[in-house]
């Protein structure tokens, strides 16, 4: 089974002409830093993201900061409305067939995508690829769940709940993250223990 093509030819070119710089980044083992953060401004000025309304900019530092919350919270309700129903399945084998191609020829070969890492990228490029339809439909998710938790004080035990719950969900994405990050700099073992109020 094959991916969804996620870019148009114009953008498939675009990103053919940079391999060449993207090997010698990844030779010199500075992709992240001497090659993704030249490219990714490049990208943006060539195909610039549709702009936040002013009330996200308003409540972001700029707009940039504002369209980086946006592609986030859209992914992460996707997520939400389709991992179980839709994707679970197809997500488990595509990493498998990941896995067994890039060991198929060496056991020793290391992943350049962890299992969650993996299934976010999955997420977003189906989340592209998708109608408006089921763009607005996440759209009016994101306001349904603005609404509820913007006003804990007032809001019943459930609803706060709910609120809480919605937040909870998010913390994997972000702890994965952050473990991930401190270990590749430090080398360390990563481990979070969380506790609730009570």
């Amino acid at each position: 089974m094959t991916l969804h093509k996620w870019t148009t030819d114009a953008q498939e070119e675009w990103l053919k002409a940079r391999l060449p710089s993207f090997a010698d980044a990844q030779a010199a083992i500075k992709t992240t830093y001497g090659f993704f953060p030249k490219a990714l401004v490049e990208w943006r000025d060539a195909w610039p993201a549709p702009d936040p309304t002013p009330d996200k900019i308003a409540k972001a530092k700029n707009v940039e900061e504002a369209r980086k919350k946006q592609r986030a919270r859209d992914n992460d309700v996707y997520y939400q409305m389709t991992y179980e129903s839709k994707w679970k399945t197809v997500i488990e084998q595509e990493w498998e067939m990941y896995k067994s191609k890039l060991t198929a020829k060496n056991a020793d070969t290391v992943l350049k995508q962890e299992r969650f890492q993996f299934a976010n990228t999955f997420i977003r490029e189906k989340y592209k690829a998708e109608t408006q339809e089921v763009k607005d439909e996440v759209k009016k998710r994101q306001l349904g769940e603005k609404k509820e938790g913007e006003q804990p004080g007032e809001a019943t035990t459930d609803a706060q709940n709910k609120a809480y719950q919605i937040a909870i969900e998010k913390l994997p994405a972000t702890l994965a993250l952050m473990g991930e990050s401190i270990e590749n700099q430090t080398g360390w073992n990563i481990s979070f223990l969380v506790s609730g109020p009570e």
